[in-house]
């Protein structure tokens, strides 16, 4: 197993995405933190789940927008289990809204959970890191923080380059204590935070149009490439963004 008893904390751990991530982390061997921030009953069935694949497991409620939060989840943590190896960013909201229908309050929450919810945890986990001789961040980003987004996307689009470059900043910066950071950009991944987006007229058929593989994604579908960021085999790799869209990058939008 490629992650045999390293301590993973996974932000959003309790989301779509982020419990994929959590139960692949543990498949490889990981004993897994799952964050939440609302939803403690799905938080703690992932948990569960967890432990069921023979692995240690707790769950930790906090606001990653909020820096004393953060502080009291990363110590947590590390009273939990001693350390902190592994720390997937998988937190972050989605507003489906046209530019001139975008308010100040959308923004804010965008750049706040987006970015903020972020920098914070891994500013908090690196210095945990930069004294128990480094690890592995691996950040949740999305492909329109690169590509051309949808009209409704515009301002999720924004933040989610914000935070592509926030993980090649942070690659630069702590590269020296071995720590690394890296990024996956999914395409469409179907979640419950885009379900309803998906299920209006024309709009799946619209994303598959330009998708060569031709279907959407799903959550499992990005587990692969975390695990491989996680591990030791990604060894020479830091500051890389990695676009798992079914293709739909070649087609350049």
């Amino acid at each position: 197993m490629r992650l045999q008893d390293r301590v993973a904390l996974v932000t959003g751990g309790s989301g779509g995405i982020g419990s994929a991530i959590c139960l692949g982390l543990a498949s490889e061997g990981a004993n897994v933190a799952v964050h939440y921030r609302q939803n403690a009953a799905v938080a703690e069935r992932v948990a569960g789940e967890v432990e069921a694949k023979g692995r240690q497991a707790s769950t930790f409620g906090a606001d990653l927008t909020q820096q004393p939060d953060v502080e009291r989840l990363v110590g947590a943590v590390v009273d939990r289990f001693g350390r902190i190896d592994i720390l997937v960013n998988a937190a972050g909201v989605i507003v489906f809204k046209e530019f001139f229908d975008l308010t100040v309050e959308d923004i804010d929450r965008l750049l706040a959970n987006n970015i903020k919810g972020v920098f914070l945890p891994s500013q908090a986990v690196a210095r945990v890191m930069r004294n128990n001789h480094g690890g592995k961040i691996v950040t949740v980003a999305s492909y329109s923080s690169v590509l051309i987004p949808n009209l409704r996307t515009v301002g999720y689009a924004a933040s989610k380059g914000g935070v592509l470059q926030l993980v090649r900043g942070m690659a630069k910066a702590l590269g020296p204590y071995n720590i690394y950071s890296n990024c996956v950009m999914p395409g469409t991944i179907v979640t419950e935070l885009n379900r309803d987006f998906l299920s209006e007229p024309g709009v799946r058929d619209s994303i598959l149009e330009v998708t060569p593989l031709g279907r959407l994604g799903y959550p499992a579908d990005i587990v692969g490439a975390v695990t491989y960021l996680a591990s030791d085999d990604s060894n020479w790799t830091t500051g890389a963004a990695i676009l798992i869209d079914g293709g739909r990058g070649a087609e350049g939008r």
